[in-house]
């Protein structure tokens, strides 16, 4: 019951962040705001490594360092721009349905590689996850094609975010495998997204901030969107400690419910609560139940 507790933790968290992001996006551009998040959430897997983990680096091996550098580069240089982009592009609540991807893409790589078995319920479950997304997006896809040709490209990166972060439960497991610490994975994983981002963005993120006019707003909403991440991001993790890829991720990848229903309490103006929401919303809900029972974690 812990790795489903922490996946629902994950889901709230990832779900919240992209509302946030939303935000802080109308004074800077993605990668800024990318980067900017990054560091909060590296700031908060410190501390908690200091505190928690420290102990753990003499487990350090090789091969847990490299897992770790495909859990960064794939988490934080791939499926985080990614995500911000797309954010930009059609918005939170539109961009955030597509990240459900990740729900069969971990399923099919974690039976592949990690021998990992898919019975009928989780099958049925995570099938009944994403399309209880789809259900739940309701009209809106359509309505960004019709207007803005841009949508697609913001579907693709999208779509592509959340292949990455099929992709990162995987690894993820793996690392854990080789030096069984969440904290250490995170901390090390963010570190070096942050590194590699460092010399193409911190440049441009002085220069931005110092032109953005509600610099207060904005670097809140930053600061808000990387703890989000980050409470998700160490949910996660500890979650594929403890439980198999093909249980956890569709539980995780009911967070775009999150982002749609907190856009409509928080952005009334754009969104609706419609009876195709509701009913995407039930739909998910009882797939993440189905999948939950199937897990006996």
């Amino acid at each position: 019951m812990t790795a489903i507790a922490l996946s629902l933790l994950a889901a709230i968290g990832f779900g919240s962040a992209p509302l946030f992001a939303r935000s802080a996006l109308q004074s800077f551009s993605f990668l800024p705001a990318v980067w900017m998040s990054l560091l909060v959430s590296l700031a908060l897997a410190v501390t908690l490594a200091l505190v928690f983990a420290l102990q753990d680096l003499g487990n350090l091996s090789w091969v847990a360092f490299l897992w770790i550098v495909a859990v960064g580069v794939t988490h934080h240089v791939l499926g985080r721009p990614q995500n911000y982009l797309a954010v930009s592009i059609i918005g939170a609540s539109r961009a955030s349905l597509f990240f459900s991807s990740q729900a069969p893409v971990a399923a099919l790589v974690a039976v592949i590689f990690l021998g990992e078995s898919l019975s009928a319920p989780v099958v049925v479950g995570t099938l009944a996850v994403v399309g209880g997304l789809v259900a739940g997006s309701g009209d809106s896809l359509l309505e960004g094609w019709r207007t803005d040709r841009r949508y697609l490209f913001g579907y693709l990166v999208a779509l592509s975010a959340g292949t990455a972060y099929g992709m990162v439960n995987i690894f993820v497991k793996k690392a854990n495998e080789t030096v069984d610490s969440p904290l250490l994975v995170t901390s090390i994983s963010l570190l070096l997204g942050i590194s590699l981002l460092t010399p193409l963005v911190a440049p441009r993120t002085v220069g931005e901030i110092r032109a953005t006019e509600d610099r207060r707003g904005s670097l809140r909403s930053v600061a808000l969107a990387g703890l989000a991440a980050g409470v998700g991001v160490h949910s996660l993790y500890f979650a594929l400690r403890d439980g198999d890829v093909v249980i956890v991720t569709p539980i995780v990848s009911i967070a775009p419910l999150v982002t749609v229903l907190m856009a409509h309490l928080f952005y009334s103006r754009l969104e609706r609560v419609t009876r195709r929401l509701v009913a995407g919303t039930i739909l998910a809900v009882l797939g993440v139940t189905l999948v939950s029972l199937a897990g006996r974690i």
